[in-house]
């Protein structure tokens, strides 16, 4: 039914849990890795431990290449079997299997900073039908998202200008608003949008996105260096939070949470 499927660059640890996690997830559904211009030798053979399909690509997620990482993706997509395509970033968590289909041609968790309302890219369902419609529209061919303005809110110009990178967030949102394909909230996806960081989420937030409860499926962000504060401060977690240490540290890879004193705050 579904295929997973993320993009990768020098996030090798990063995937490692992703992945491991997804595949306790999904035993047998196909998963694929894109390499956007990565060399690590390493990768294939990680693909190949979790019975996962690779593929080396060059990087795409520049200014100059537009919308060609989103089209590279969803062409990897159709080329194989899956009815939906789930596209997760590599520091999003699988905690158990979807209990219900998704709601819509495409879902996950709606976010509306910048004034955009858009899927967050952690984890973004896509019918195989809706991906069709994309890939044959040819809007993510040629110069069409190029132009900065093409996609991007006014008010995050200056950044992507400064990174010289895409967003395929905006870039999918606008895909979808110009072939008028409707966005809806996935009620067992959780994203905390633009917080990178999770010393800058409020509690709630941050309760969220831990899932205790696994009331969501699938949440984002959990990337490592974080991973490793939350390990190092678990005692002030469970007093700000409740009893959430247990989960934090229930991850597989454990050896990557190894105390750091270097990642406290400030």
């Amino acid at each position: 039914m579904y295929t997973f499927a993320c993009n990768t660059y020098r996030d090798l640890p990063q995937l490692s849990l992703s992945i491991s996690e997804l595949r306790r997830c999904y035993p047998t559904e196909r998963i694929l890795i894109i390499s956007d211009g990565d060399t690590d030798p390493r990768l294939p053979g990680l693909a190949a431990e979790f019975s996962a399909d690779f593929i080396a690509g060059e990087r795409l997620y520049t200014l100059d290449c537009g919308g060609e990482i989103v089209l590279r993706l969803f062409s990897a997509f159709l080329a194989g079997a899956g009815d939906i395509l789930v596209k997760f970033d590599t520091d999003t968590r699988f905690f158990r299997p979807f209990s219900i289909p998704p709601p819509g041609d495409a879902s996950g968790c709606i976010w509306g900073a910048y004034g955009f309302r858009y899927i967050q890219g952690g984890c973004r369902l896509l019918t195989r039908e809706c991906v069709k419609e994309i890939v044959n529209s040819d809007l993510l061919s040629g110069r069409r998202y190029r132009e900065l303005s093409s996609w991007c809110p006014p008010v995050a110009e200056d950044f992507y200008k400064a990174t010289g990178k895409v967003s395929e967030d905006f870039i999918t949102r606008e895909v979808l608003l110009e072939l008028e394909i409707d966005i809806c909230d996935h009620p067992e996806v959780f994203s905390a949008g633009n917080v990178k960081r999770w010393r800058a989420m409020d509690p709630q937030t941050l309760k969220r996105v831990i899932n205790t409860g696994r009331r969501f499926a699938v949440t984002h962000p959990w990337k490592l260096m974080d991973l490793k504060w939350a390990a190092h401060f678990a005692p002030l977690l469970s007093a700000a939070l409740g009893s959430v240490t247990c989960d934090v540290m229930a991850l597989e890879d454990i050896d990557c949470l190894g105390t750091d004193t270097s990642l406290a705050p400030g």
